[in-house]
């Protein structure tokens, strides 16, 4: 494996755009964390796949982690489905 920290490595925009197509914008984008609850009423209102692959490009923060590239397959978080999915 390889680790990859956003905050200090920067983030991969065609990356980024990879995470979307394979998981989805609503399972990439942590709107619980403080990130999220900062971000004015403005630019969290409406959020649609553009948007918020723009706001997690901005905010790397806003991408929920770990995020898990393995075979093609991207898996995001460390649920117990996730776990049994890196085993497998």
């Amino acid at each position: 494996h390889r680790f990859h920290d956003f905050r200090v490595d920067g983030l991969d925009v065609a990356s980024l755009s990879g995470w979307v197509k394979a998981a989805g914008w609503e399972k990439l984008l942590n709107r619980r964390g403080t990130t999220w609850r900062n971000l004015s009423d403005t630019e969290k209102d409406g959020v649609d796949e553009a948007k918020a692959e723009a706001l997690m490009e901005g905010n790397p923060t806003l991408i929920k982690r770990p995020v898990f590239e393995t075979g093609g397959d991207v898996l995001v978080g460390f649920s117990a489905d996730e776990q049994a999915a890196l085993k497998g």
